[in-house]
């Protein structure tokens, strides 16, 4: 009798099965990561850097709709660090050139930006503003920096110009620093030299200030705003919340010698200094209330005045509502508008009264008159913008 030896079970299919699955998954990962350090390598090789070059200047010049040329670009993406030198970016009524760029990321640190010597130009390109109201960067450009945890630059320029090429406006050198406290955005801009020069037939005036911001959900908060010019410093708080159309509110307060009337209205000779305070609005046009206050005012020589102004901001001009001077015994009084650009008319009307007729001729014109009269006068004078020197009036003067 025979006894034959027990089979061992037949085994399943499906460990194995499950094993032939997970060699494929490991063969796929090794691949990807392969082809992935592959690409790398390859981007980071001569050409390859090259390539990315062009299509970085390609395609984000055609997004921007103007003209992007970058002179060198290298990064080291596994570093999170990308540098790029001689950046030119040209649009229309707009040019901006770095000598210098460093952008870097890090899970710990954020993503941290460097600029080396920029430059910004900004002209007036002479054409209709588009009509409608700008979205996302163009409403909101400080938005620009929002992603960012920490952004700087030093030895900066920004320009602006008229359409002829000529610039009204220079700050430089300008340095600005970008860091995150708390979770906000905050920035600091310094600038030791400016130049505010409104056209080439009037005096140029040296600016210098700082400037703090923040970042308030979509807004850009000015906590301080100081500027200084010669013996004049201004100072504003407020909030900006979007362009085209412009909106948000200010307050601004000024210290100046009147001699800065000059930079407004070339040929005045005023001298004497001037407090004034103003509640601005922005709501596609700027809108708020001036007062201002001077006690001792000199006008084309003649003073000095103890002078005050109430009056509001309509579209493009100030409203008087009350103005008024006193001095040489009489009480002297202004009201109408005057108009900020130089196609509106401004109309004034002057009203002098019991003023000592002796002692304002004497000092307006440098002469004696043997007079012993009082004098009242009503003037109506008219002319376009804030250029005095080329309007015309009419009125009557009285003797008393």
């Amino acid at each position: 009798m025979s006894v034959s030896a027990p089979q061992p079970p037949a085994s399943s299919p499906r460990p194995s099965r499950w094993r032939r699955l997970a060699r494929l998954a490991v063969v796929l990962a090794l691949v990807s990561l392969g082809s992935l350090a592959l690409a790398l390598l390859l981007l980071h090789t001569p050409p390859g850097q090259r390539a990315v070059k062009r299509l970085v200047e390609e395609n984000v010049g055609a997004a921007a709709g103007g003209r992007l040329q970058i002179g060198s670009l290298h990064y080291r993406l596994w570093q999170g660090r990308i540098y790029a030198s001689a950046v030119r970016l040209v649009l229309v009524g707009l040019r901006f050139e770095t000598a210098e760029a460093h952008l870097r990321w890090s899970p710990r640190g954020g993503l941290r930006l460097s600029l080396e010597r920029p430059r910004l130009v900004l002209r007036d390109a002479g054409q209709p503003a588009p009509r409608g109201s700008a979205t996302g960067l163009a409403a909101r450009p400080w938005m620009a920096v929002a992603r960012f945890t920490h952004a700087e630059f030093t030895d900066g320029r920004v320009e602006l110009r008229d359409r002829n090429g000529a610039p009204y406006l220079v700050l430089d050198p300008l340095a600005a620093t970008l860091r995150e406290e708390q979770g906000r955005r905050v920035i600091r801009l310094a600038l030791r030299h400016g130049t505010l020069a409104p056209s080439s037939d009037r005096a140029s005036l040296p600016i210098s200030g700082t400037a703090d911001l923040r970042l308030a959900g979509s807004a850009l908060v000015i906590d301080s705003l100081h500027l200084a010019a010669s013996d004049s410093t201004a100072d504003l708080r407020g909030v900006l919340r979007r362009l085209k159309p412009s909106k948000g509110s200010a307050t601004l307060s000024l210290e100046a010698d009147g001699a800065l009337a000059a930079i407004a209205a070339p040929g005045s000779r005023v001298s004497g200094r001037v407090r004034a305070e103003a509640d601005l609005q922005l709501s596609g046009s700027l809108s708020g209330r001036l007062r201002a206050r001077s006690p001792a005012l000199v006008v084309q020589g003649v003073g000095p005045w103890e002078a005050s102004l109430d009056g509001r901001f309509g579209s493009r001009r100030l409203l008087i509502e009350r103005a008024e001077a006193r001095g040489y015994g009489g009480r002297y009084s202004a009201s109408g508008e005057i108009a900020f650009d130089g196609a509106s008319s401004t109309n004034l009307v002057l009203r002098a009264e019991d003023v000592d007729a002796a002692a304002f001729l004497r000092a307006a014109a440098g002469a004696e008159l043997p007079l012993r009269s009082r004098l009242s006068a009503r003037l109506r004078w008219a002319g376009t913008g804030v250029d005095f020197g080329r309007g015309r009036g009419e009125g009557l003067v009285t003797l008393e």
